[in-house]
C-alpha cells in the first residue's frame, strides 16, 4: 500500500467508546443545508422581502438548534480532543483521555461551531502517534458517503490553505 498522506489541521473532536469498528450508530451527522429558496423557479419563488425574512428565520433557527445540540453532543460524546492531522482514512487525535491500541471509538468531528456542523466517524486506535505521547493515530471510516466527501473536501481546503501560506513566505 502507498504512503498515507495527511494534512495538519485543528478540528475539535468529541468521542465515546464503541463496541466494534462498524459504522457509527448515532443519529448524529453533518446537517447539510437543504435546497435554497433562491434556487426555485421564478414562478414559485416568494416575493424578495418574504424570501429574505424566511432565510433570516432559517439562520436564527440554525443558531438555536446548534446551541441545543451542543449540550446533547457533550452528553453523547463525553470525551474530547483535537484532530491535528487528517487523511483519507487516518487521523491523529490529541486527547488527555487514555486510549489503547485496538480501542474502537465513535468520533464526532466539529467542522463548524456556529452553526453546528459535524461528521461522525467510526475509528480504531492504531497506536500512539510519533510526535507526542498524548496523540494517537486512528484509522477511521465514514458511515455515509456524503460524510466521506465532506472530509475529503476539508483535506483539500487545508492543503490549499497550506500552499497559499507557503507562497506568502519569502525564501530564506
Amino acid at each position: 500500500m502507498g504512503e498515507q498522506i495527511s494534512v495538519p489541521t485543528r478540528i475539535r473532536g468529541r468521542f465515546r467508546a464503541a463496541s466494534d469498528p462498524g459504522p457509527p450508530r448515532s443519529g448524529w451527522g453533518f446537517q447539510a443545508p437543504g435546497s435554497s429558496l433562491r434556487d426555485l423557479p421564478p414562478s414559485l419563488r416568494p416575493p424578495e422581502a418574504l424570501l429574505e425574512f424566511l432565510l433570516e428565520m432559517d439562520r436564527k433557527l440554525d443558531a438555536i438548534l446548534g446551541c441545543l445540540q451542543r449540550e446533547t453532543l457533550r452528553e453523547t460524546f463525553p470525551d474530547e480532543g483535537w484532530v491535528t492531522a487528517l487523511g483519507r482514512d487516518r487521523l491523529t487525535l490529541e486527547t488527555a483521555s487514555s486510549l489503547g491500541e485496538g480501542d474502537c471509538l465513535e468520533l464526532a468531528l466539529l467542522l463548524e461551531e456556529f452553526p453546528l456542523r459535524l461528521v461522525v466517524v467510526a475509528a480504531r486506535v492504531e497506536g500512539p502517534a510519533r510526535e507526542e505521547a498524548a496523540a494517537f493515530c486512528l484509522a477511521y471510516a465514514c458511515g455515509r458517503e456524503e460524510d466521506r466527501e465532506i472530509l475529503i473536501r476539508r483535506i483539500f481546503q487545508e492543503e490549499r490553505r497550506l500552499l497559499r501560506l507557503r507562497k506568502d513566505v519569502p525564501p530564506a
